[in-house]
C-alpha cells in the first residue's frame, strides 16, 4: 500500500521566476521568512474564541519530558520555513477535550480577497490518547530509520512522504505529538473548510498544482475531506503509533496551491540520509506489539 521508498536525498529551495507584477522573485538562498505564524496558547479555563472550546492541563499519561508549547513552536517554525510568502496566520492552540480525535482544527476568521485564512483554533486531546511529548523535537534520534517516498502525479517525479520509524526509545512508541502538531497547522494554511478555493475544488478528488509553482501539473489526490490522500504525508488524516511525519513537497504544494502561496521551500527540514526500509515494517510491529499498543487514528 505504500509508495516505493527511495533511498537518495534531496535538498531544494526553488527560485521562482516573476510572471506578474504581484509575484515577487525569490533566490534560492534567500534567508527571507515572511510568513509568520502568531502562537497562543490558551491555557486552563480560557475560551479558545471557537465554538465551545475551553483550555485544559495536559494528560497525565504523556511520556518524554517535552511540553505542548516547545513542541508546536517547533512545527510552527517548520512550515514558516517552508513556505515564504507575506501572510500572518493567528493560532489559538492548547488542550482540551477533542471526543474521539488526536487533535481538531477550527477557521476562525478568513480574508475574502486571499481566500487564505488568518485566525484558527487548534486543540489537542487530554482526555483519551497518551502522548510522546519529545523534549528536543527539532531532532528525531528516538527513532531508529528515516525514509522518503516519491511519485509522479502527473508533473514530475515529487516527495510525498518523509518518515522516521522503528523507536528506539519506548516512549517513541505512543503518538508523536510534533507529527500532529503539523498535521493541524497545516490546516490553517489551506487544507480547511475555511479555505475558499477548497470548496472549489474539493469535488475535484484532487488539487492541481499550476505555475509558477514546483511541479506544475502535479494533481495531489484529495481525501473525501480537507485531507491529502497519502499515506505518508503529514496531511493524510491517520496517523500510527511509532512514526514521526516531516513536512512532504505535496504537503507544502497542497498548502501552496489552495492558498496561492508562490514562495515555497520545499525541503524546510534537516534531514538525514534514508535508510532502505527492508525488514523495517517486522521491527516496527514487533516493536509496537510487545509494547500492547498501537494506534491508527483518524485526525479531524
Amino acid at each position: 500500500m505504500l509508495p516505493l521508498f527511495k533511498t537518495a536525498q534531496r535538498s531544494r529551495a526553488f527560485g521562482l521566476t516573476t510572471v506578474s507584477s504581484s509575484l515577487l522573485v525569490l533566490l534560492a538562498n534567500t534567508p527571507a521568512n515572511a510568513l509568520t505564524l502568531v502562537r497562543n496558547f490558551v491555557g486552563v479555563g480560557q475560551s479558545f474564541g471557537f465554538s465551545t472550546w475551553q483550555g485544559g492541563t495536559a494528560g497525565t499519561t504523556n511520556v518524554g519530558g517535552g511540553n505542548l508549547l516547545n513542541i508546536f513552536n517547533a512545527a510552527a517554525d517548520a512550515w514558516e520555513r517552508a513556505i515564504l510568502d507575506d501572510h500572518t496566520v493567528t493560532l489559538n492552540f492548547g488542550w482540551g477535550d477533542t471526543g474521539s480525535a488526536l487533535g481538531l482544527h477550527g477557521a476562525m476568521r478568513s480574508n475574502p480577497a486571499t481566500e487564505r485564512i488568518v485566525e484558527s483554533a487548534i486543540i489537542f486531546d487530554n482526555r483519551v490518547y497518551s502522548w510522546f511529548l519529545d523534549a528536543t523535537p527539532e531532532t528525531a534520534e528516538e527513532y531508529g530509520t528515516f525514509s522518503e517516498s516519491e511519485l509522479d502525479l502527473g508533473g514530475g517525479e515529487i516527495n510525498v512522504g518523509r518518515v522516521y520509524r522503528n523507536p528506539l526509545t519506548p516512549t517513541a512508541y505512543r503518538v508523536d505529538l510534533f507529527s500532529v502538531a503539523l498535521h493541524e497547522i497545516g490546516h490553517s494554511l489551506g487544507l480547511s473548510f475555511g479555505n475558499g478555493y477548497y470548496h472549489d475544488i474539493k469535488d475535484e478528488g484532487g488539487i492541481t498544482v499550476t505555475a509558477p509553482r514546483p511541479y506544475a501539473g502535479t494533481t495531489i489526490p484529495l481525501w473525501s475531506n480537507p485531507h491529502t490522500n497519502l499515506a505518508n504525508s503529514t496531511m493524510y488524516p491517520f496517523v500510527s503509533s511509532g512514526q514521526r511525519k516531516l513536512l512532504s513537497e505535496a504537503d507544502i504544494l497542497a498548502n501552496a496551491q489552495l492558498s496561492h502561496f508562490t514562495q515555497l521551500n520545499l525541503d524546510p527540514q534537516n534531514l538525514p540520509e534514508p535508510v532502505p526500509e527492508t525488514g523495517a515494517a517486522v521491527t516496527i510491529a514487533g516493536g509496537v506489539l510487545g509494547w500492547g499498543y498501537w494506534m491508527r487514528r483518524r485526525r479531524k
